[in-house]
């Protein structure tokens, strides 16, 4: 009932399509780490990759943000081939494209690693467009990732748009924002 009338799904990638093995753990502390020496920044061992980022964005420019995602590229790139798909979900997704939906990804991952993803699991073909965090360099709950799916599908209706995510703080506040 819930995708009935839908035609533009926005998809987020990690813990939803898939689960990627990225070593969060070893991202962090090296962003930590960088963060500290080169700005004096202290951050929690638990603190989140993008949460940093969006402290560094805010503080001191998108240029600066820039500077730590060759970090972020070397964690996202190396957990592609053991992720996880999540099957059912797959085969979901394959059905709702061959009914004729929109599917569209926006990622809090970087696009290399949606688009390299894709390649890897040969799911290029249901997926119409992706957007990822270094489209905008703000992350989701912030809605310029999905503004600019929002953007290039104009034509579609708000009402008609379903947000499938895994997490409320990132993803559902993006939905409430979206409306």
């Amino acid at each position: 009932k819930i995708i009935a009338g839908k035609k533009l799904i926005i998809w987020d990638l990690d813990g939803v399509i898939a689960k990627l093995n990225i070593d969060w753990p070893s991202c962090r502390a090296e962003t930590r780490k960088y963060l500290e020496a080169k700005y004096g920044l202290v951050f929690s061992e638990s603190e989140r990759v993008d949460k940093m980022e969006e402290t560094v964005l805010q503080r001191f420019g998108e240029y600066e943000l820039r500077q730590l995602i060759p970090i972020r590229r070397k964690y996202e790139q190396s957990g592609i081939e053991n992720s996880i798909l999540n099957r059912k979900l797959i085969d979901l997704i394959k059905k709702w494209h061959d009914q004729g939906k929109i599917l569209t990804i926006c990622s809090n991952n970087l696009k290399a690693t949606v688009k390299a993803f894709l390649d890897f699991f040969n799911l290029q073909e249901p997926f119409s467009f992706s957007v990822g965090m270094d489209d905008t360099y703000r992350p989701k709950p912030c809605i310029d990732g999905c503004q600019i799916i929002l953007n290039r599908f104009k034509e579609i209706n708000k009402k008609d748009i379903l947000f499938v995510g895994d997490t409320y703080e990132s993803d559902g506040k993006t939905a409430e924002k979206l409306g």
